[in-house]
């Protein structure tokens, strides 16, 4: 079946993620049998719908209409996420130091230093 361009937009995204569609019914918090019949229906979801859908896939409304590739996205530790933060409020010569420590620790040297 040609689906709507929204489902063709989901269905790229579910198997990107290599998902089932019962996979995005339980991450939207949808129950199996609405999300079903949007497909075999082929309607276009309303908009809380979609956004159900879009939280599932861990996207926003505008990253699902954008013509744009989904940037990647990672999950990142507490401790990752710390280290993070005060990277980001350091002045830029620290932020040049400890890159270079890190690559030290990594016993290997930056490619680009600023």
């Amino acid at each position: 079946m040609e689906y709507n361009e929204s489902l063709r937009k989901i269905e790229k995204l579910m198997n990107e993620r290599g998902w089932t569609m019962y996979k995005l019914a339980k991450e939207a918090d949808l129950p199996y049998s609405s999300l079903n019949n949007i497909f075999q229906r082929n309607t276009e979801p309303t908009i809380p719908t979609l956004r159900n859908i879009c939280k599932g896939l861990d996207i926003s409304l505008s990253e699902f209409f954008s013509d744009e590739p989904s940037p990647t996205r990672y999950d990142f530790t507490s401790d990752e996420k710390s280290l993070l933060i005060e990277y980001r409020s350091m002045r830029k010569s620290d932020k040049q130091l400890l890159k270079t420590y890190a690559a030290g620790l990594n016993k290997k040297l930056p490619e680009n230093p600023e």
